[in-house]
Formats: C-alpha cells, sequence, structure tokens
C-alpha cells in the first residue's frame, strides 16, 4: 500500500487530497504490522 501511496503523490504532487484513499489504506496496514510485531 505504501508503493501505491508513494506512486500516487509523485503523479498527484499538486492533489495530495487525492491520495487520502492510499494513505488511509497505509495507515491501516501498519496499524496491523505494529499490533504483529
Amino acid at each position: 500500500p505504501f508503493a501505491a501511496f508513494e506512486r500516487c503523490l509523485q503523479e498527484n504532487e499538486a492533489a495530495v487530497g487525492k491520495c487520502s484513499e492510499h494513505v488511509a489504506a497505509f495507515l491501516r496496514c501498519a496499524e496491523q504490522v505494529k499490533v504483529a510485531a
């Protein structure tokens, strides 16, 4: 998910708001990793 978020940022540098879905997905993933670790 983070790679997709990075790619989205690169493609939409002027409109980070478009990446909010990627941000949310990345944060959910990060929370799962923290819990597992």
